[in-house]
């Protein structure tokens, strides 16, 4: 299935529950799209979503490449069209971290790329981020 409810991890995920990196494509690409909408079609539902994304991808150790990238993008930028600070810092949290892994995603990057993500940064430490 492209959509599957988060439920946070008390003990070693189930393999059978965790969608690969294309499944996990499918559904941020469904996501975008807005068609079909997981649950109601609410931020709640869609927020929910990229929660099990990102699950999925950091269960997979694939949490620092290239596709954890844009779902954290795509997540920030959905959280500002939400008006939603707490998933604004959340997607951009993997995005502005420091460390090698970080520094191999920023590094493909391409100059729009970081132009968006310091705007989402700085619109995110002016509605409340450093409080």
């Amino acid at each position: 299935s492209v959509f599957r409810p988060f439920v946070r991890l008390r003990g070693t995920p189930d393999p059978a529950t965790v969608r690969p990196e294309a499944v996990l494509r499918d559904s941020l690409l469904t996501l975008l799209r807005g068609d079909p909408k997981p649950g109601g079609g609410g931020w709640e539902d869609v927020r929910e979503q990229l929660w099990s994304i990102r699950q999925d991808l950091l269960v997979q150790h694939l949490h620092r490449g290239s596709f954890a990238a844009e779902v954290s993008v795509a997540s920030a930028r959905l959280a500002v069209d939400a008006g939603d600070v707490a998933e604004l810092h959340r997607g951009l949290a993997a995005l502005v971290a420091s460390g090698p892994c970080a520094d191999r995603v920023r590094e493909r990057w391409s100059a729009t790329a970081r132009d968006e993500v310091l705007a989402l940064r700085l619109l995110f430490l002016t509605h409340g981020g450093l409080e």
